[in-house]
Formats: C-alpha cells, sequence, structure tokens
C-alpha cells in the first residue's frame, strides 16, 4: 500500500512538471487497480463484507476525479479513440 501511495505521489509530481497526461494516468489507473486489489485482499483476510472502506471509496473518487480534470486537456481525437474502445457514446 505504501508502494503504491508513493507512486501515485510520483506521478501527480510528473503531472504538475508537465508530463503526458494521457500517459500519467495510465500508469496512475494501473496503480489504483493494485491498490485496490491489494485492499480487496487485506479485506479477506481481516473482514467478510464487500463493502468498501472509506479510504476506499476516497480513492476511488479521487482517481476518477483526476481523470476527468486530465481528459479536459487530452486531444479530442485521443478522448475519441479512447471512448470508443470503452463502449462509449458520447452526445
Amino acid at each position: 500500500m505504501a508502494d503504491c501511495k508513493d507512486r501515485l505521489a510520483k506521478y501527480r509530481a510528473a503531472l504538475d512538471a508537465g508530463a503526458d497526461p494521457l500517459v500519467v494516468t495510465g500508469w496512475m489507473r494501473e496503480v489504483q487497480g493494485e491498490q485496490l486489489a491489494a485492499e480487496r485482499e487485506m479485506g479477506r483476510a481481516t473482514d467478510t463484507s464487500n463493502e468498501l472502506t472509506l479510504d476506499q471509496v476516497r480513492a476511488l473518487v479521487a482517481g476518477v476525479r483526476d481523470a476527468v480534470a486530465m481528459l479536459a486537456t487530452a486531444d479530442p481525437k485521443l478522448k475519441a479513440q479512447v471512448y470508443a474502445e470503452l463502449g462509449i457514446e458520447v452526445t
């Protein structure tokens, strides 16, 4: 978990320094996926419920908010390609 938080902080710093938002967003999604998997695994060892913790919900919302903010500055053609791959239709 500490490694995930450290990597996310570094990726945010890279964004602040002007790194390509689409590339960094991909990295952040990977780490957030690893973080959620680790949290779920830890939850299985200590808790039998399937409910997300407050920290997990905060991490999910923060990740979505970061991704939405980054998408606002992305090239429209790249966004269209990603949306098409995800099966998302923007109207």
